[in-house]
């Protein structure tokens, strides 16, 4: 979910920030003030906003007339609230990315296809998506690595449990509590080969799969 969802928002924001709009320098460095503050910092930042008594997410809800919710407590929220501060963190990498390879299109296929009567949509699919195809296979190989190693926030806003009910447990931090809590270093071992041949295998698919829609200069 990290993976699709933070390419598809950073894939729109970097065509909006590509365009000459207001603030464009500002909100580049809004989005990715994110990515260079620590995963530690971020999580802490996001446990306080997730905070059932005072925390903004309560105090939004509140102006809404809505309860507080503990969604670090339940099974059902508690992923997704991490999912969320994860896509909020990422973000701004995937963005600078594709705005720099949406810079290193050239305006010329652009400027040849409008006068051939080229819309919007038709420049979009036809020129910026083949262009920036292998920006896109780039990210998407990177983004599955680092979701494979998600540990940081887990660890922090869960307590060092990876809870309730190991709804947020996932194989990082099962390595970890095998290896730190249960002193088992083999079983931990293990664990790391699987994570290391899931992402290798992953990576091998996903440049298979690359083949038959990337598209280079």
């Amino acid at each position: 979910m990290v993976v699709f969802i933070t390419l598809a928002l950073g894939f729109g924001l970097a065509l909006l920030l590509n365009q000459p709009v207001r603030f464009r320098a500002l909100l580049r460095t809004v989005f990715f003030l994110p990515v260079v503050t620590t995963l530690v910092a971020v999580s802490g930042l996001w446990l306080f906003i997730y905070t059932p008594d005072f925390g903004l997410m309560t105090y939004l809800l509140r102006l809404l007339g809505l309860p507080g919710q503990a969604w670090l407590n339940r099974p059902e929220s508690a992923l997704g609230t991490i999912i969320l501060m994860m896509i909020w963190q990422g973000l701004g990498y995937d963005i600078i990315i594709l705005l720099a390879g949406l810079q290193n299109i050239r305006e010329d296929l652009y400027e040849a296809a409008a006068l051939d009567g080229a819309g919007r949509w038709t420049l979009l699919r036809h020129i910026t998506l083949p262009l920036l195809s292998p920006t896109l296979v780039f990210l998407l190989i990177v983004s599955t690595i680092q979701a494979f190693r998600v540990f940081d926030p887990i660890y922090v806003m869960t307590g060092g449990l990876g809870g309730p009910a190991n709804s947020t447990a996932t194989l990082v931090f099962y390595l970890y509590r095998q290896a730190f809590a249960n002193l088992d270093g083999g079983y931990a071992s293990a664990i790391a080969y699987l994570i290391v041949g899931l992402a290798l295998g992953l990576t091998v698919i996903q440049l298979s799969l690359s083949r038959r829609w990337v598209t280079y200069q």
